[in-house]
């Protein structure tokens, strides 16, 4: 006779559970109250937030070229798109919605296909240019006036400085601009000091020297990285290796030795 093992309950819901689904290592839990739960993956409840209409079901939008994770929820006419905190889109509906699915479609590699109860297919196709920016907190905080302030006690420092300021404010002032001025400058003449030294170089000798630039594209937890390399030399250089040097416990590459058969200037 086998006996089956019921595993621990990482999360106990009190309603009834519409739909689950994943989206940057959070769990999404939407329930028959109109309210969307997240999660991480060991049962600790990371925020939660309430909608105006009943939700009909959630789907996981992943854009890999920018790096766009974020939460699609269904309702009667309309679908919304979360992220960890904020609304970031909407999209209206002609139709009443019985279920949708991104994903790959054809060539298309972002594309939205949604059902509707009469029985017809709608498909939306994301823009490669978009940018998803917030629209509105989901869960906002709470009013100024809910809080108590902590005002503290008047010192006697405090009083004796703010009848400085009352006593000298064109001396104070002028002394603002200066030590504004005296930075601005400073900034300047460190970047005037960078360029000129073309820090931008990486060298091991004088007749091998290598310019370098670095573009990360992602926040995480999965990015990617756009080396460009150039010859800093007058000369082509060649049979070359680009190395990557990390901490194996923060991150990890693929490859993490790259053959550089040519660099050109």
């Amino acid at each position: 006779m086998v006996k089956l093992r019921v595993g621990k309950p990482i999360a106990v819901m009190s309603r009834r559970i519409v739909a689950m689904k994943t989206f940057a290592k959070i769990l999404a839990v939407a329930t028959d109250d109109n309210r969307i739960t997240y999660y991480d993956f060991k049962g600790r409840r990371l925020k939660e937030f309430r909608t105006t209409q009943r939700i009909i079901g959630l789907e996981t939008f992943f854009y890999e070229p920018r790096q766009y994770s974020n939460l699609m929820v269904a309702f009667q006419r309309e679908i919304c798109m979360y992220n960890e905190n904020s609304l970031v889109d909407t999209l209206k509906i002609d139709a009443d919605i019985k279920w949708i699915k991104f994903g790959a479609f054809g060539r298309e590699e972002a594309a939205l296909i949604v059902g509707t109860k009469p029985g017809g297919l709608i498909v939306k196709l994301f823009r490669r240019m978009a940018v998803l920016s917030d629209m509105a907190e989901i869960a906002p905080p709470k009013l100024a006036h809910h809080y108590k302030l902590k005002i503290p006690r008047r010192t006697k420092l405090y009083i004796d400085q703010a009848q400085r300021e009352r006593d000298n404010p064109v001396h104070m002032h002028q002394m603002y601009q200066r030590d504004l001025f005296l930075l601005r400058w400073l900034v300047s003449q460190q970047f005037s000091v960078m360029t000129t030294k073309a820090l931008s170089t990486v060298s091991t000798s004088s007749s091998e020297a290598v310019d370098i630039s670095v573009d990360v594209h992602g926040f995480g937890p999965t990015f990617r990285l756009t080396v460009r390399l150039s010859s800093g030399t007058r000369t082509p250089l060649t049979d070359m290796w680009l190395s990557f040097v990390y901490k194996n416990d923060a991150f990890k590459l693929s490859d993490t030795l790259i053959p550089v058969a040519l660099l050109t200037p």
